[in-house]
Order: structure tokens, then sequence, then C-alpha cells
């Protein structure tokens, strides 16, 4: 087993189910989530943006892909 972060995408509060992605390193987890969350900013207030990510901890197996 080894320890990675999962990609969280949600649109309007709920979470996007697709096929998950994996991440070694907890920056570059982050920096997606970031781009995700904070896209369209110039064009939407705060609170109408309607896309939100996180990264969470998960502990998957050797074989599972991960970026």
């Amino acid at each position: 087993m080894k320890l990675v972060f999962l990609l969280t995408v949600l649109v309007n509060g709920n979470v996007q189910r697709s096929q998950p992605i994996y991440f070694e390193d907890l920056r570059k987890c982050t920096h997606y989530a970031r781009m995700l969350t904070h896209q369209g900013k110039r064009y939407h207030p705060i609170g109408q943006r309607n896309v939100k990510a996180y990264c969470s901890p998960k502990w998957v197996t050797k074989a599972t892909k991960v970026f």
C-alpha cells in the first residue's frame, strides 16, 4: 500500500464521479485543485462559482496509477 492524494471535484455542490485521479505529491494535487476552483474567477463574483476541488489522502495498492 502507498499513501497518495485524491483530487475530488464538485460541480454545483455535487461530487463528480469519474475515474479517480491520484497524485503522489500533495503540491501537484493542490495545484490542480486551485486551478479548477479559481477558473473563471474574473468573470464570476464570489459565491457564484460552481466548481470547487480539493485533495484528500488515500491508501491505494502499489498497482494503482498515480500522477
